[in-house]
């Protein structure tokens, strides 16, 4: 996600959340340091953005909140009436999607209004490779281009958080409704340049995705956060984020109509697009694996995607098509591991090779075959291979999933009261030249201390910061309350009565992964 002297160098993770009041997520969302210890007793929870935390005694500026000594940072257990956060994978059906072009007084994103028109209009674009890659279940609908301005300098805004919550709050105004989520399903949001070089975020599950300049009408990047959005996480391999090139969910390019690919075995599966001709297997098995590319031209029993033992899932990925530019194991048998935080590339298979599993359990390709579908016979077996064996179906595909419509976002309050303070900090904090919309509109209050503010955690990293990989650390100074997430949410802290912010109850995070040093070609970034 950060480019620095061309090259894709490591970075730190940082979390971003979303501020929680009453039980309903507003627009706002800020960068936070967790201590350690939070990443390494609830590192599912970040990274899946269900993560909820009572915060006490904190500093709230325009981009960050800011843990001090005497914070209290307590997990609870909490539903958070979010728009349009959902944790199920919803890809079927219509989705409505607005892009937000955001300017500043010096500075404007390269594409214009009618650059980002085109990437619903007709043609090679994300709208119309997740039309390919579902086969037309899963149909985007563009909601058009708003313009937005901010009347200040983008010196103002050396990184993207505020700038970002002062173009939602404007275009809340402009589109006339209570929040920016209720703009569309999905909205994203094009950032000029000069507010850092990161390429592009979007909260797991979440309505909103952020793009930093040439990357607003990037193909990959458009369907990676997108990706994003509808629940998916990232593609690795041999333990490094992005690296799993086979599908979208892994390094982007600045490129417009390209490259042509879809998803991983794992992502594909979660997607359900192929569903009615998933296949589990739970032992021994000679299967006929069909090409995805083909599925429209499958039978009933021809399977496109297995999954092994509820763990690993083998997909047929055929450079053809749609799909002619995969940039990972092209024309191979692809085996994907689901693993907490995404999924892991094991390997790539063809005619003749084999891979063992835990367990001595052994995939092996037999033969290929001329369709359509052009299709793999795979052997799973333990010991003997069932290779030359004659094909016969061994289990029953899986039944497809039912997908509810997508319903219109909730709404709620519609601005965030600004927090007064309440306590004392002990560290001195000063902000200046606070980002404001225009004169008429209040800006988030510096050298604020949050009582029990609460935060949602589902917009990645936005500014990571350049330094090695982060280690286990001792405990912090910061005193949180650790233990294992309450059964019961814990009573939020009373805010003092001389504060005009309501009580706040929690907060999830979710951060992008660390990604190690690799050689992968400049145009290429993390995501």
């Amino acid at each position: 996600m950060y480019e620095h002297g061309g090259e894709i160098d490591e970075v730190e993770e940082v979390q971003t959340c979303g501020e929680v009041i009453d039980g309903v997520e507003t627009d706002d969302w800020y960068t936070i340091s967790l201590p350690d210890v939070f990443t390494e007793v609830y590192g599912e929870e970040i990274e899946e953005g269900t993560l909820v935390l009572d915060i006490e005694n904190a500093i709230i500026t325009n981009d960050d909140i800011e843990l001090l000594p005497m914070s209290i940072v307590t997990p609870v257990e909490q539903i958070v009436r979010h728009r349009q956060l959902s944790r199920q994978i919803m890809a079927k059906g219509r989705t409505s999607v607005m892009m937000v072009r955001v300017s500043v007084q010096d500075s404007e994103p390269v594409a214009s209004a009618a650059d980002l028109e085109g990437i619903f209009a007709n043609g090679i674009n994300f709208k119309s490779q997740y039309d390919a890659c579902s086969f037309g279940q899963f149909e985007i609908v563009g909601a058009g281009v708003m313009e937005v301005n901010i009347n200040q300098p983008i010196a103002n805004f050396p990184q993207p958080g505020s700038l970002v919550n002062l173009a939602s709050e404007a275009a809340r105004m402009q589109g006339g409704v209570p929040y920016a989520a209720a703009l569309a399903d999905k909205v994203m949001f094009c950032l000029p340049p000069g507010t850092g070089s990161w390429a592009a975020s979007a909260g797991v599950g979440h309505w909103r995705s952020v793009y930093n300049n040439e990357w607003c009408t990037s193909l990959s990047a458009n369907v990676h956060e997108l990706g994003h959005s509808l629940g998916l996480l990232h593609s690795n391999m041999a333990g490094q984020a992005y690296a799993d090139k086979t599908g979208y969910m892994s390094f982007g390019r600045k490129d417009k109509e390209g490259p042509l690919k879809c998803f991983n075995g794992h992502k594909s599966w979660l997607l359900g697009w192929y569903s009615s001709r998933h296949i589990t297997v739970d032992g021994p098995a000679h299967i006929k694996l069909a090409s995805f590319v083909d599925f429209a031209q499958t039978a009933e029993h021809e399977p496109v995607i297995a999954n092994v033992l509820d763990k690993y899932y083998l997909m047929f990925n055929q450079a053809k098509g749609f799909n002619k530019d995969t940039e990972g194991k092209p024309d191979m048998l692809t085996i994907t591991e689901a693993q907490t935080g995404g999924s892991d590339s094991v390997a790539g298979l063809e005619v003749g090779d084999s891979v063992e599993l835990e367990g001595g359990l052994i995939i092996e390709v037999c033969e290929e075959i001329s369709g359509p579908p052009d299709a793999l016979i795979v052997s799973v077996h333990y010991g003997e291979s069932a290779c030359g064996n004659k094909f016969v179906v061994t289990h029953k595909p899986s039944p497809a999933p039912t997908y509810p419509k997508t319903n219109s976002p909730t709404v709620g309050p519609t601005v965030a009261p600004t927090v007064a303070p309440t306590v004392a900090p002990t560290v001195a904090q000063t902000v200046t030249n606070a980002p404001t919309v225009d004169s008429s509109t209040q800006a988030p209050a510096s050298n604020s201390v949050v009582t029990s503010a609460s935060l949602v955690s589902d917009i990645p990293s936005m500014t990571p910061t350049m330094t090695a990989s982060p280690t286990t650390s001792p405990a912090p100074t910061i005193a949180p309350t650790i233990s294992a997430v309450p059964t019961t949410s814990p009573a939020p802290s009373q805010a003092p009565s001389n504060s005009s912010h309501p009580t706040v109850s929690s907060v999830p995070i979710v951060s992008s992964p660390t990604a190690e040093p690799t050689a992968e070609p400049s145009e290429e970034l993390e995501l």
